[in-house]
């Protein structure tokens, strides 16, 4: 019998799956890693938008990779600790924020403009060490799991 369980772990294997297959295969440069790397998990977790940072070691500064459904004027570099990005990379674990204030990030389409209803930013460790941050905007709340 096929179970939610079943159901979940399937959704999670299809996710890895997709970031190996798709994303990680023959990219020999950052910024191609990051887009495609990007634009698999927007694909896979549905939400309208994201953003990947990664820490530049020369100037300490977290500097814009790839972007998904951005506005136009948005910041292409943060230093650690400034704005959401910079807190999301002082953070040992997932910020999630349900409250977006309005105006932070708008998510504009032919046909419209609305800002997203939760916000996701995943701090990129190796060695404990900081090395990026991705930032998540979804419509809807993103369940664990």
């Amino acid at each position: 019998q096929y179970t939610l369980e079943d159901q979940e772990r399937n959704w999670q294997l299809a996710g890895t799956a997709a970031l190996t297959e798709q994303s990680l295969q023959g990219l020999d440069n950052l910024n191609a890693l990051c887009a495609s790397l990007l634009a698999t998990l927007v694909q896979h977790l549905d939400v309208p938008a994201g953003a990947l940072f990664i820490l530049q070691d020369d100037t300490n500064t977290l500097a814009l990779k790839a972007g998904i459904g951005l506005p136009a004027d948005a910041r292409t570099t943060y230093a650690p600790g400034e704005g959401l990005v910079g807190r999301i990379s002082s953070s040992q674990q997932v910020v999630v924020i349900n409250d977006v204030p309005a105006g932070y990030w708008n998510l504009t389409s032919a046909t419209g403009e609305t800002s997203p209803g939760q916000l996701i930013g995943i701090p990129l460790r190796l060695n404990k060490r900081l090395r990026g941050v991705i930032e998540l905007a979804s419509f809807r709340a993103l369940e664990p799991g």
